[in-house]
């Protein structure tokens, strides 16, 4: 009588351990997919500078960027339809032709309900300017005095 194990015994074994890598792999992979993702979202995007007590100016850009995103992924979910905490009446009225709205308009509402889906810190200020439904250039943002103009696809900084 033979020892040991046949071929298709022993490729059996190496199917059944990939097999098995295979899931444990993709289980670990989304486990620490969703561990980053919680580490960005707690994020203190509010760092304070001890020595000068101002705000890092490349935070506050990325903020400004991602206010801007925000912005346009609201109205596109809202015109869309595919979720309803993006409501399309929460919008600004005439925002599809030409507009302009501020903190302190009639669309306070939609500017609100923006900063309360803000992760990190909340500008000061905003003038938002609409063309053809998507945000354009000489919308401004404003955190602690540093004013943030976007041109159509950048953030610049106007002044500190």
């Amino acid at each position: 009588m033979k020892k040991g194990f046949s071929l298709i015994e022993l490729l059996v074994i190496i199917c059944l351990i990939a097999i098995i890598s295979l899931v444990a792999t993709r289980s670990i992979l989304k486990v620490v997919k969703e561990d980053d993702k919680e580490k960005i979202e707690n994020i203190d995007t509010t760092n304070i500078n001890t020595t000068t007590n101002s705000v890092d100016v490349n935070i506050l850009k990325t903020n400004a960027i991602n206010y801007i995103n925000m912005i346009n992924n609201y109205i596109t979910m809202a015109e869309l339809g595919m979720d309803s905490n993006y409501d399309l009446n929460k919008l600004p009225k005439n925002y599809q032709t030409e507009c302009k709205i501020t903190n302190d308009n009639d669309s306070t509402d939609f500017i609100n309900t923006i900063n309360n889906n803000i992760r990190g810190q909340k500008p000061d200020n905003v003038i938002l300017i609409f063309k053809d439904g998507k945000i354009t250039n000489g919308t401004t943002i404003i955190y602690e005095k540093n004013i943030f103009i976007y041109d159509g696809e950048n953030i610049n900084l106007e002044n500190s």
